[in-house]
């Protein structure tokens, strides 16, 4: 009696078009690559560097313009001193036109280094043309030590070759070419410049070993989903509603078709379906049968 109140309902009703049966990916594509991850780090690297240089470049124009309005003295006394600020312009033009042209992280790493160490020579060159008595600089120096393995964005073995030749042509200047300075403020100077190069290695060795794990831990996660893709390649998952018969148990699709039950779940997923008797029906339909 159910069944034929159903059965009618069911015919009459308006036909409902079965959408598309959905594809649900069980995980996220992995779309990035190493090679992408490092042009990302490496993009990110000529963005640090040129903000640097077009800071340094307006401080250094500055100055040219300081040493030309307010210097006195005659323009042949004044000749060296705007030189250097001008060969000291033309190393950061090449800086910042060198990094935007390095396609790879290892030219953008030599070009980095050979920018800063000419800008190194030109800043010890300097401190030649100041008085003897002047070691203003000096701490100035010690900064730029620190900053050399704090902000820019090299590997640490020529962040120290920076660094040092700072630290080594600073020194050299304070004990041979500064007067008025006692011997334990030079000492203490040196030490000072000492300790800044031991901690900013050790700081930036630290830092380049957090970012290898940190790539490796991202090597290894994007593997592991690699693999999952391949194991779960071809898995498709059906959702929404199936109209199926209360009968016969057929599905029916977006097309008005009523098909089997295990011919439409074959069309629409990888599930296969093999038949046999469960015991229930065995002993029902063919008690003769020997299991």
């Amino acid at each position: 009696r159910d069944a034929g109140c159903l059965v009618p309902a069911m015919r009459n009703e308006e036909v409902h078009r079965m959408p598309p049966v959905p594809i649900t990916p069980l995980l996220e594509p992995v779309t990035e690559t190493p090679t992408e991850i490092s042009a990302l780090r490496l993009d990110n690297d000529r963005r640090v560097v040129r903000a640097i240089f077009v800071t340094l470049l307006v401080v250094v124009t500055l100055l040219v313009a300081m040493d030309v309005l307010v210097v006195r003295g005659s323009w042949l006394a004044r000749m060296p001193l705007l030189g250097i600020r001008v060969l000291m312009l033309v190393v950061i033009f090449y800086g910042i036109f060198g990094i935007m042209r390095a396609k790879t992280p290892r030219a953008f790493e030599h070009s980095l280094l050979v920018t800063t160490g000419a800008g190194v020579l030109i800043e010890l060159a300097l401190r030649l043309l100041r008085p003897p008595d002047n070691i203003t600089p000096v701490w100035l120096e010690i900064v730029l030590v620190l900053g050399c393995y704090a902000i820019l964005p090299n590997r640490p073995a020529f962040q120290a070759i920076v660094a040092v030749t700072l630290s080594v042509g600073t020194s050299l200047i304070l004990v041979f070419y500064n007067v008025g300075i006692s011997a334990a403020d030079r000492v203490g100077i040196i030490l000072t410049l000492v300790i800044a190069n031991v901690v900013g290695f050790v700081a930036s060795r630290e830092r380049v070993s957090r970012q290898l794990r940190e790539e490796q831990a991202w090597r290894n996660e994007r593997d592991a989903k690699l693999e999952l893709q391949r194991a779960h390649s071809e898995i498709r998952v059906l959702r929404g509603l199936l109209p199926t018969c209360a009968h016969c148990r057929r599905v029916r699709t977006e097309t008005g078709e009523w098909q089997a039950m295990e011919r439409f779940v074959s069309e629409h997923s990888e599930a296969q379906f093999s038949h046999g008797f469960c015991p229930e029906c065995l002993a029902q339909h063919y008690p003769d049968m020997e299991v």
